[in-house]
């Protein structure tokens, strides 16, 4: 912990051992919704220190030297789940420390936050501190849900309270703090009510504000705030959670897997019920490897640069809680994970009483490993097939029956049993971005500290054979004890399969059934492998655009000329066109119909981010035409990537639908400021229809020529 941050109480919602107390962290449990002064809410893994937080406390100190020399309004800007509640209390924990308070401070709000019973937590609270301070004045009122309507004036729309208490502020005296928790939709209205209203200065507060908190490049400074030094806006949901702010720091993330990773927490491992087949207490021993932790962290950050998406502390609770523990719905009568993988191992080779489920077991417990739960949602087959082709083979040999029965029973209710609802679109997404089983066979992972290899040695051996894929890993001891017992038994299946009774009656069926325990056992092994290296799909296009968003300039120089030969035409990209007579969304005009305005290269530049008080920028952009008038384009992954493929031979016609979008409103927005810019138009052609009259400027006034000379 860092000298400047303030020493609070770390309490875990559950002091059960773990696995079992992680199940308490998911987002619809315990640790998902905080409240005020309840240590047992919305804190699973104590106070976890972010860029905002550590600012609270130089801020909470500079005011208890002088109430001048910083912000008094605070504007915490974010949606559930993103930590203000959070702020709001540590910002009162340091108040408290910094002005002496001796916690009579926090004494006082907890009394009006705790013990209402069924009662709503009040809008609004003040506190008058001159009682318990001495030689200080210090009064606060505290708004913890901005969106929340106020018992007292109920015909007033949370909007409209929010309005009032910014309008109050105008008058608000040098000892007085005002700090409210706002959701954007609420700062959006606001603004709407305040400018319809003629509220000017809060009209233009709010202004600023939801400008700081968009985080664009000419986005004005956000503590404090543009033109307003005594208010300080945070937007708390355009903060990273799983990169650094600072190098010297840990991110949330990582201070997150430091406490759900605590040896104080969990058995010795090896110790539980279900012994070395214990996928939690496997999972833990694997990220105490700082290789395979660094991997799972990057899985974190790139998803959230790919999908463009922050995470919330709920989602990185709820996902952390998900791989570590599994989810509570199929656990037995204690709810304790490592008792559901002790029954699931006593079931492995028992065929009764639940016949299909038991011989699933083994299936079950792999895929609990986190670096197979991650992308559990990527185990995608046609079931209704498989059925079908199971029905149609039945092999003599009981045992290898009972895997292939295991196998079509696991694919057939995996999801439905293991994926918690709030999580299934979010591992649907991490499936399509990052899944190793998706990966180039070209892209070089490590099978151990010394052998580096492409997917493709991998692949190709197991299209042969499991048995022969088992045997190539089996000597880099880089897949796990369960892994490795699961795919001993494929390789049975396999091979029993490919017994010449099976192949000459139902040929068909079985090489159906043998690509597909192929393609799932080499998917098993190749999410193992990239656990310690994070060799995922597109890892390097991933790493790159990490970088481009750190500012490589390099990089960014390169996706700014490539996008520029994207945006123009002509077999050099020397000529910019577009059509005049069509709106974005619309269909092309026929061709007798079109104006097709033809003007010199549409420049694309760097727009230099400027550093400022404010969270990390989430995104670079671009600045993109010759007129004075700005046309800013989001450099996003999708962007990125297509600009990486088309230098590499993809066609333009295989652009992804929002890259052609992002195009499309480019060169509609280029073209409504050339036609009216004289400037822009002059040396430029308009021709009509599919003839050749073409309209040019010159000299100051249009021309029709033909081809037989002007009119």
């Amino acid at each position: 912990m860092n000298h400047d941050q303030v020493e609070v109480d770390n309490p875990n919602t559950s002091q059960n051992k773990f696995p079992e107390g992680l199940l308490d962290w998911a987002g619809h449990r315990s640790g998902g919704v905080k409240k005020m002064f309840y240590a047992s809410s919305g804190r699973p893994a104590g106070v976890i220190f972010t860029e905002l937080l550590r600012m609270i406390d130089r801020w909470a100190a500079s005011l208890s030297i002088d109430m001048n020399g910083a912000p008094r309004i605070i504007l915490l800007i974010g949606g559930p789940g993103n930590g203000k509640t959070e702020a709001v209390e540590y910002a009162l924990r340091c108040l408290d420390k910094h002005f002496g308070c001796d916690e009579k401070l926090l004494l006082e709000v907890s009394k009006m936050y705790t013990g209402l019973g069924d009662k709503p937590s009040p809008r609004m609270v003040e506190i008058e501190c001159s009682k318990f301070l001495v030689g200080k004045s210090l009064s606060i009122k505290l708004v913890q849900d901005a969106s929340a309507t106020d018992s007292g004036s109920l015909n007033h729309s949370a909007a409209e309270s929010l309005i009032n208490d910014l309008e109050a502020t105008k008058s608000m005296s040098l000892n007085a703090i005002y700090i409210a928790c706002i959701n954007r939709g609420v700062l959006d209205d606001a603004q709407i009510i305040a400018l319809d209203h003629k509220k000017e200065y809060t009209q233009r507060i709010l202004e600023l504000a939801i400008k700081a908190a968009s985080l664009m490049p000419d986005s004005p400074e956000c503590w404090p705030l543009n033109q307003y030094p005594n208010i300080g806006v945070w937007p708390m949901d355009a903060e990273s959670l799983v990169s650094r702010s600072d190098l010297e720091m840990l991110s949330p993330l990582e201070q997150i897997l430091d406490i759900a990773l605590s040896d104080s927490r969990w058995s010795e491992y090896k110790s539980c019920g279900a012994g070395v087949y214990c996928p939690f207490c496997s999972s833990k021993k694997r990220l105490e490897t700082s290789d395979y932790q660094r991997s799972l962290i990057k899985y974190f950050r790139w998803y959230e640069i790919a999908s463009g998406k922050r995470w919330s502390f709920r989602d990185v609770f709820s996902l952390t809680a998900f791989l570590l523990a599994g989810v509570s719905e199929i656990a037995d009568d204690s709810g304790d994970p490592c008792n559901i993988a002790k029954n699931l191992v006593a079931a492995i080779d028992n065929p009764l009483p639940k016949k299909n489920k038991n011989a699933a077991a083994l299936f079950y417990l792999v895929s609990m490993q986190y670096h197979q739960a991650l992308f559990l949602r990527g185990n995608q087959y046609d079931l209704k097939q498989l059925k079908i082709d199971v029905n149609d083979v039945k092999l003599h040999d009981v045992s290898a029956q009972q895997n292939l029965d295991g196998f079509l029973s696991f694919l057939s209710n995996s999801y439905v049993e293991r994926i918690p609802s709030t999580l299934d679109l979010q591992l649907v997404k991490i499936c399509e971005i990052l899944d190793p089983a998706l990966a180039d066979s070209d892209f070089m992972v490590d099978l151990s500290s010394k052998t580096r290899v492409p997917y493709r040695e991998v692949d190709m051996r197991f299209s042969q054979s499991v048995g022969e894929g088992l045997r190539y890993l089996q000597q880099y001891q880089c897949l796990s004890v369960i892994e490795t017992e699961l795919l001993k038994r494929l390789a049975i299946l396999d091979y029993k399969l490919t017994n010449q009774e099976y192949l000459s009656k139902r040929p068909t069926s079985a090489e159906r059934i043998l690509n597909n325990i192929r393609v799932f056992s080499c998917g098993i092994a190749r999410r193992s492998i990239a656990a310690r290296s994070c060799t995922s799909n597109d890892y390097e296009l991933l790493s790159n655009f990490e970088k481009v968003i750190d500012g490589d300039n390099e990089l960014l120089h390169l996706s700014a000329k490539e996008f520029e030969k994207l945006l123009n035409a002509g077999k050099f990209g020397d000529k910019f066109e577009v059509q005049l007579n069509s709106t974005f969304g619309e269909p092309a005009p026929q061709p007798e119909r079109r104006a097709l305005l033809t003007t010199v290269k549409q420049r694309v530049r760097l727009v230099e981010i400027l550093p400022k008080h404010s969270p990390k920028n989430p995104i670079q952009f671009l600045r993109v035409g010759n007129s004075g008038l700005e046309n800013l384009i989001p450099l996003t992954f999708d962007l990125f990537k297509s600009i990486h493929e088309l230098r590499n031979g993809m066609m333009q016609s295989s652009l992804p639908r929002s890259v052609v979008a992002l195009l499309d409103i480019t060169r509609a927005k280029l073209a409504g400021a050339i036609v009216r810019n004289d400037e822009d138009l002059e040396g430029a052609e308009i021709k009509i229809g599919v003839g050749n009259d073409t309209i040019v400027r010159e000299m100051d006034r249009f021309i029709v020529t033909r081809s037989g000379g002007a009119v």
